[in-house]
Order: C-alpha cells, then sequence, then structure tokens
C-alpha cells in the first residue's frame, strides 16, 4: 500500500506499498496480478481505483460499513485470460467501472469490490493497520493506514477474480495461486487519466518531477 514506492511484501509478482506525503483527498490504489485457476488458465489482474476520504458512508448494517468508490477502471479479466503465458505485447485497455469499499468489523477486513462486465474482482486486507470501524464518518486519509498489519499471524491480502483467486500472508509468502501487487498511495486529482510529467507518480508536479527526469536523461534515458 508509496510515492516510488517500498515493497513491504512480495508474492510471485506480489507487493504491498505505501506513499507518505501530506495528507490530501484522495486515497488511489493499484493493483496489478495474475489469477490461475488449476491448470486451466490465466486471468491477468489489472485495476486502479480512487476513495474520497472526505465522502461519508453509503451504508452501515450488520457489522459492515461501506463506501462509494469514486473512480475506477479496471481491465475486464474475460478479455485477459489465456491458457498460455504469452500475450500480444498491446493488453486491453481498462475501462470504466463501479465499485465499493467495505468495512467488516467480525473479521477486521477491509475490502475493495469492483463490478466488471465477466464477474466481480475483490481486493481483500485483513487486519488492516489504521483503524477503521463502525462509526467512521470518512474513510483514513493516510496511506499507510491500509497496509496490512504483518505482525499479526493472520494477516492476509487475498485477490479474488471471477474464476479464482490467490492470496500473501506472513507464513506463506509466495502464495499458491498466482501473485499481484498493491500500491496505496495520497493523491490531490481524482482522474484516473495518467500525466507524462509526473515522474515520480505522487500526483503531483514539482521540482521533485524536474529532478527525476534529469537524472534519467544524465543517463541517457530521457
Amino acid at each position: 500500500m508509496l510515492i516510488r514506492s517500498t515493497v513491504l511484501a512480495a508474492v510471485a509478482v506480489l507487493g504491498f506499498a505505501a506513499s507518505v506525503v501530506s495528507a490530501q483527498n484522495y486515497i488511489r490504489v493499484d493493483v496489478v496480478g495474475v489469477v490461475t485457476a488449476g491448470d486451466s488458465f490465466t486471468a491477468n489482474i489489472d485495476f486502479s481505483v480512487v476513495l474520497d476520504t472526505t465522502a461519508g458512508p453509503t451504508d452501515s448494517s450488520e457489522g459492515t460499513i461501506s463506501f462509494d468508490v469514486l473512480n475506477a477502471r479496471a481491465v475486464d479479466p474475460a478479455t485477459h485470460t489465456s491458457d498460455s503465458p504469452m500475450y500480444l505485447s498491446e493488453p486491453p485497455a481498462p475501462i470504466p467501472v463501479t465499485g465499493t469499499f467495505r468495512y467488516i468489523i467480525f473479521t477486521d477486513e477491509y475490502n475493495i469490490q469492483l463490478n466488471t462486465p465477466s464477474g466481480s474482482i475483490l481486493l481483500g486486507v485483513t487486519p488492516p493497520r489504521g483503524e477503521f470501524s463502525l462509526s467512521m464518518t470518512s474513510l483514513p486519509d493516510d496511506p499507510a493506514d491500509y497496509l496490512v498489519d504483518s505482525t499479526d499471524s493472520g494477516a492476509t491480502v487475498g485477490l479474488i477474480g471471477p474464476s479464482g483467486d490467490t492470496r500473501w500472508n506472513p507464513g506463506f509468502p509466495t502464495g499458491d495461486d498466482g501473485g499481484f501487487r498493491v500500491i496505496v498511495r495520497s493523491v490531490d486529482d481524482p482522474s484516473l487519466d495518467e500525466c507524462e510529467a509526473d515522474f515520480t507518480g505522487d500526483g503531483n508536479l514539482n521540482f521533485l518531477d524536474v529532478s527525476a527526469f534529469l537524472t534519467l536523461f544524465s543517463a541517457g534515458c530521457p
């Protein structure tokens, strides 16, 4: 769940990182990974969501509190599935999707569920580092709150696709059915449009981006 990201855990291709910047209005979560279902096929999962940390909950009942995802896009798993490890160089473009953020008090878990044309995708984190509760009037604005608490023996980060799932926990850091990477960061802009000038990937345009560009330019890679 980072500014130029620090990877805190690895699962085949898994990481969980957070950007540490001043408090802003939006939290962005980017997830890229692979989910397998036995030996039958491999589904590539690729999605991004933006959460508004000033918005109130949309529902609270039976041990669960829910918030709408402000903005989301995903590659439809059905268009990015194969029985072979080889793909075309240009993957399918992400499409707009809807989603919900939920915190479940009984399991001390939050999940982000997106609805795609071919089924739902869900990222689940148990337990998060931050103080989530049913009395929240808005979501935390610190990216570190969304990190999994790796010191907990039951800590789990799970990714569920329409037909398969994979997970990470401290005792089994390599997972069984694929791998994934999760990056969480604070951003000023809720849009998911990429800005080529944002070299640091922190959602801001400032001298740090100029410095990053000059470093690449000096290395012969502008």
